[in-house]
């Protein structure tokens, strides 16, 4: 044995999640490292399990986790999981050289340390062809190791294991204690990490980038071409580009896993193609499902819409999709047609088209709709000759299933028992009494059969009775998906000979079907509407006409007594299910609407303008009103969101009254008391050009300002070139306006701009400031009015324009076009806190530049609404909170 071979056990811990394509290259990556004593445990908790790819290797462990779990929690339990004495991230999309692990080893045990990693990594982006070398700008007190490079020993990791969080574990687990038994290591290309559109986080290149000009071949090698898939993507040209990210809201009637499991697939599977996905429904039961990463919002708006658009505004949703019931289409169009954003919905087969007419003409033609989604060509052709739509407007999407889980994993064996499988919602429309007749029939001319029926609903009592306690009927009840995929790998036959009601309610296109195929099972079901698109008679199976039991049993007979018929049409079911239902291509093809659906959207602006409103919305109280009698072009668009704090928002308004021209104020009042709002009204209705938005509930700043920006960027859009972001608990002085609007109208590249305020504020305060320039303040500042303080700071500097990384936005005046591009606030920052800091990281990102403007002052009270709702420790906690989400979105540290 060598000295080598006596070397400690590495565990390499890789957690993983969706990422199929990448998984075998970086077990090929482990396999061929030199250091002999070391292992892989990779923990899975992706709806695409991937034990298929673990190869038959002692060194190499693999676990699947049932729900998902957050980065922080995964990798805590892969090091939980490992044998070594020594944890080495194994990163499951980036390239390791294959001297990695021996090279980490023998510096960290030279150095006698506890921790190593790299303080300079290469980041490959695959999209766009670049390279950047990333440097941490580090200090004595301050230091820090790339997350993927870290080796340690177990010992460090139980002192801290990694926080329960998806982004930034890693960093906050190097911070968590002190560094300074730490080894940095100087060779950097044993590891590139790459940038695609499945990052867990995004990487945004800011100061501490620089361009590589090395040779990325090099240091690959063959490895090279791998990651040809992936750059693919920046030779397309633009119009094959691969769709912007979106922020995609679903709205559901329900969203439980056995009737929507269609939807919840297609939310997942956007959610993986790096969009952001928000399920909407008033299901009060919804909180039983497995909601994996999305985000599931049970939101009471059955009588009111009210609710349904404050959130859907809150989150900033850029798409909305109206899916399974003509109330959740209906709710889809009104809320986005409220907020001007694009909308689709979706069409099935069966109830959606029981009761035909305009309808669904009628919401194609909207100018917000961006088509109507059908699942085949029965319901596009059902559309277009009996409901008028326009043929263009349809897009069909099939019902789509993961074919990698949806799979039969060894041949079936043959036995003397044949096994028929339902799986259904035990509900009249599925023909399940009628299958249990046929069934009756069946087994008095066979002993060799077994009905398994898998599901529950209303009707489950009626059928046990229609059972009649026969010996070879068996309910098993609701099953998990893993449950039912096992079920389906031991069944022989599948039948589900659905029916269409009196009332015309009827099933569209079974996605147990679908499913069913998928694992080779040859089917048996009615021809009813568009079941015979999928289901070809003779080819994949057996079609009976509806309602005729003696006919059902015949085709069961016939199966049962054909094995080689069963396996050849199981087969060729398969191969039909691989053609109709790929879930990669079909949610690419809707990611793909959506984002057409977006462009459309925002170019025809003029069009989304609503001058008068009549009636407001049933979602929202919006009230527009403009004074015909104005000369006045309008300039700008005030935003004032409100909670209460009556007193400061009467000064607010009374002080934008006396001291600003051309402007419309926008009132987001977040759900204060009637009193409060009946003080307020009369300020409010003091301005000639106003426009009040009144949800039921306190979104908070960040979700009230978004919801007045969808306003003023969408359905009720204006003239004005500005958008002003302004505090209730803000006095703003003469020329305030002018002054900042000025500055941007001198310096086309900046976007943004804010005022001096008073010392009550914590930032942009005039004493702060004149002490860092050295000068001395004017006297106005300290005994003056606000208005003698504006005059001063207007005498003293002019137009002076100080070019900033970050502005606050207690009053903030931003280019209207801008805001479009760049987008809303990000609601992950909650009530605020940290909000405009990643605004303003995400301007400079998009280029633009911030401007301090010292001759413009507004009074800040600051945070009078945040000190009515919560003590300074939970703001103090919050806004801690909030400044690691803002470090880990964007990679800082």
């Amino acid at each position: 044995m060598t000295a080598k071979d006596l070397r400690p056990l590495v565990s390499c811990i890789m957690p993983t999640a969706n990422r199929r394509r990448w998984v075998p290259q970086a077990i090929l990556y482990f396999l061929r490292q030199d250091y002999p004593n070391r292992e892989l445990v990779i923990l899975d908790d992706g709806d695409d399990v991937v034990e298929d790819l673990i190869p038959p290797d002692v060194r190499i462990r693999y676990k699947r986790l049932r729900g998902s779990r957050t980065l922080g929690a995964k990798q805590n339990l892969c090091v939980s999981e490992s044998r070594g004495d020594l944890i080495l991230h194994w990163d499951d999309d980036d390239w390791f050289a294959p001297h990695r692990i021996s090279y980490q080893v023998d510096a960290l045990l030279h150095a006698g340390a506890e921790i190593c990693g790299l303080p300079r990594m290469l980041f490959h982006d695959l999209r766009k062809g670049r390279t950047w070398l990333y440097t941490f700008d580090a200090s004595d007190d301050c230091r820090w190791l790339a997350g993927g490079s870290l080796l340690y020993t177990k010992d460090f990791w139980s002192r801290s294991p990694f926080p329960d969080v998806q982004v930034g574990s890693d960093t906050a687990f190097v911070w968590s204690q002190s560094l300074q038994n730490a080894v940095a290591l100087a060779d950097h290309e044993i590891y590139v990490a790459m940038i695609h559109r499945g990052n867990s986080s995004p990487k945004l290149v800011e100061e501490a980038w620089t361009p590589w000009d090395g040779d990325l071949r090099r240091i690959l090698g063959e490895d090279f071409t791998f990651y040809d898939f992936a750059r693919a993507d920046r030779d397309q040209t633009p119009a094959q580009a691969a769709p912007r990210i979106l922020r995609i809201g679903y709205v559901l009637n329900r969203f439980s896993p056995l009737t929507d499991s269609v939807v919840r697939r297609e939310a997942l599977a956007l959610r993986d193609l790096g969009h952001e996905v928000f399920v909407y429904t008033p299901d009060r039961g919804v909180a039983a499902s497995p909601t994996d990463r999305l985000t599931v919002r049970q939101i009471d708006c059955t009588a009111s819409l009210a609710p349904l658009t404050g959130a859907v505004s809150a989150d900033g949703v850029e798409h909305l999709h109206g899916s399974v019931t003509p109330w959740a289409r209906s709710a889809a169009r009104t809320v986005a047609e409220a907020l001007g954003i694009p909308f689709t919905i979706g069409v099935s087969g069966g109830i959606s088209l029981a009761n035909e007419g305009a309808t669904y003409a009628a919401i194609a033609v909207s100018p917000l709709c961006g088509g109507v989604v059908a699942e085949d060509a029965f319901v596009q052709a059902r559309l277009v000759s009996r409901c008028g739509v326009d043929r263009q407007r349809v897009v069909i999407v099939p019902p789509s299933l993961d074919l990698g889980l949806y799979r039969l994993r060894e041949p079936r064996p043959r036995d003397t028992t044949t096994r028929i499988l339902t799986v259904a919602r035990l509900v009249e429309r599925e023909g399940l009494a009628l299958l249990i007749g046929a069934f009756h029939d069946l087994s008095r001319r066979r002993s060799d059969v077994e009905l398994w029926l898998v599901g529950g609903g209303p009707d489950d009592a009626q059928l046990r009775v229609a059972a009649a306690g026969h010996p070879f009927i068996t309910f098993l009840g609701s099953l998990s998906d893993e449950e039912c995929r096992e079920t389906y790998a031991r069944a022989d036959i599948f039948c589900l000979p659905c029916e269409q009601l009196a009332i015309g309610d009827a099933e569209g296109t079974p996605i147990a079907l679908l499913e069913a195929m998928a694992f080779e099972l040859p089917v048996v079901t009615s021809s009813l509407l568009s079941l015979s698109h999928y289901v070809r008679d003779g080819e994949h199976g057996l079609l009976a006409p509806p309602r005729d039991s003696a006919a059902l049993a015949d085709r069961l007979e016939r199966l049962c007594g054909d094995s080689d018929l069963r396996l050849a049409m199981g087969r060729r079911g398969r191969e039909r299910v691989e053609q109709l239902s790929d879930i990669a291509t079909n949610v690419a093809r809707l990611a793909d609407l959506f984002a057409r659906s977006r462009s459309r959207a925002l170019v025809p602006q003029s069009q989304l303008i609503v001058d008068d409103l009549a009636e407001p919305p049933g979602s929202i109280d919006v009230v527009v009103q403009r004074n015909s009698a104005a000369a006045t072009a309008l300039k700008a668009e005030v935003i004032v969101p409100t909670f209460g704090q009556e007193q400061f928002t009467v000064r607010c308004f009374d002080s934008l009254l006396a001291h600003t021209d051309a402007y419309r104020l926008v009132w987001v009042d977040n759900g204060s008391s009637a009193a409060s709002r009946t003080i307020v009204q009369a300020a409010f209705e003091k301005h000639r050009q106003r426009l009040s938005i009144w949800p039921d509930q306190n979104l908070g700043f960040v979700g009230g300002t978004n919801l007045g920006l969808r306003t003023v960027l969408g359905a009720h859009s204006s003239d004005a070139e500005y958008v002003v972001l302004l505090n209730n608990d803000t006095e703003v002085t003469p020329e305030w306006l002018e002054r900042l609007t000025g500055a941007l109208e001198r310096d086309p590249s900046i976007a943004a701009a804010g005022p001096m305020t008073s010392p009550s504020s914590p930032c942009q305060v005039w004493p702060d400031i004149f002490a860092e320039w050295g000068a001395q303040p004017p006297d106005a500042l300290a005994t003056g009015t606000p208005e003698e303080a504006s005059r001063a700071l207007a005498a003293e500097f002019g137009e002076a324009i100080v070019t900033v990384p970050m502005i606050a936005f207690f009053c903030t005046v931003f280019r209207k076009h801008v805001l479009s591009e760049v987008g809303l606030l990000d609601p992950r920052f909650g009530v605020g806190l940290g909000d405009d800091d990643d605004y303003c990281f995400r301007l400079r990102s998009a280029g633009y530049g911030l401007a301090f403007v010292p001759g413009a002052y507004v009074v800040h009270h600051h945070r009078t609404t945040f000190r009515s709702l919560y003590t300074d420790s939970k703001i103090a906690a919050m806004q801690y909170e909030n400044y690691a989400k803002y470090r880990a979105k964007h990679g800082i540290g």
